[in-house]
């Protein structure tokens, strides 16, 4: 498992077990809380340590640009897809496919 699989796990795995005990709408609110506040200072933190952890060590920009670099990904591909989705319904309107 690569070194960014294991964080991915740890840090979803923190999420889920500082909420699970939780119910209701509290328990949403500590989810929100924990996936926007602390997630990604775990996330960023780790790659932080694991960054000087390796040999030759790295810097802490080029720990952060690893750690964001995922995120980044992820943020252009969900703003793609925001984009795309009006050519994509204006498309199956134009054949038919959808009212």
């Amino acid at each position: 498992m690569t070194p960014c699989k294991g964080l991915t796990l740890i840090t979803a795995a923190a999420v889920i077990m500082l909420t699970h005990g939780i119910s209701g709408m509290e328990g949403l609110a500590v989810f929100y809380l924990v996936i926007l506040l602390v997630a990604p200072l775990f996330w960023f933190g780790c790659h932080w340590m694991m960054g000087k952890l390796v040999k030759p060590s790295l810097t802490f920009s080029e720990s952060m640009l690893i750690a964001g670099s995922p995120i980044a990904l992820g943020l252009s591909l969900v703003l793609l897809a925001h984009q795309l989705q009006s050519i994509a319904w204006s498309t199956l309107r134009f054949l038919g496919i959808t009212e």
